[in-house]
């Protein structure tokens, strides 16, 4: 995923704010998988 790498290169000059916005796009893929199971 470029995009979530991009993401994460960001928030290093971003505020708190921006960190948990990466946390949730790290972590909405996985309750997607797990609501496909």
């Amino acid at each position: 995923m470029v995009w979530a790498s991009s993401l994460q290169i960001q928030k290093h000059g971003h505020s708190g704010d921006f960190n948990f916005i990466t946390l949730l796009v790290d972590i909405l893929p996985l309750y997607a998988i797990n609501l496909d199971d």
